[in-house]
């Protein structure tokens, strides 16, 4: 999308002594590609317009020119078709309040600083707050990108946590099953311990009693005479 051309001409013309036709240019500045447009404006544009009050944009080719009759002087500017009219009509108003506040000043040399600073579009605060819009907007969307993306992470992720647990279940059921065979290699050694323990003292018992116990028996007791 090409710039639009911003303000490449401004002038500002007083009245004759009839005071019903603008002859006299108080001051003009244009920039290097305008001067055939200088021309055109002092020539066959200027005398033309009328002397009442009014504001109008005329048409011509690529080119606006904006203008703003007041009391005795006129203000006028050129600028590309597509550039708004609204800041060209701003700047009219601008010089039309400092010329008045100070006749005297260099016509040129403020015309030349009021074009350098409406042609900026960071001191349009209207074009100021469509770009911070513009920045928001494309920061919404590399966030909205940043989402998605993320989106894509979070569902790796959760089949990753998915692989996880599945591998946490089995590791819960093979430790369950070490558990229950070390429970059981357990229950066996205690009985194996326990028949020991009893064959041991069944043998102690044998070998001090004799194989028919006769020796652990209680001798039977002899009535008197």
């Amino acid at each position: 999308m090409s710039t639009p051309t911003p303000i490449i001409y401004a002038c500002i013309a007083e009245r004759d002594a009839q005071g019903e036709t603008f002859t006299s240019i108080a001051g003009e500045y244009f920039t290097s590609n305008a001067a055939k447009i200088s021309e055109t404006v002092t020539r066959m544009m200027i005398p033309r317009i009328d002397h009442k009050n009014h504001k109008r944009t005329l048409t011509q080719s690529i080119y606006h020119f904006h203008y703003k009759v007041s009391g005795l002087y006129l203000y006028l500017c050129v600028a590309g078709s597509e550039y708004p009219s609204r800041i060209c009509y701003n700047f009219l108003d601008d010089i039309e309040s400092k010329y008045l506040q100070n006749p005297k000043v260099k016509v040129r040399q403020l015309l030349s600083d009021r074009m350098t600073f409406f042609n900026n579009p960071r001191n349009d605060k209207i074009t100021a707050i469509h770009n911070q819009i513009d920045d928001v907007k494309s920061t919404m969307i590399d966030n909205i990108d940043k989402i998605l993306e993320r989106g894509e992470s979070i569902d790796n992720l959760m089949v990753q946590t998915e692989d996880l647990g599945n591998s946490a279940a089995i590791y819960v059921r093979h430790t369950n099953k070490v558990k229950w065979g070390m429970r059981k290699k357990l229950a066996i050694l205690i009985t194996i311990l326990v028949f020991i323990v009893l064959l041991l003292i069944f043998v102690l018992v044998w070998a001090g009693c004799g194989a028919t116990f006769q020796r652990c028996r209680p001798e039977p007791s002899q009535e008197p005479k």
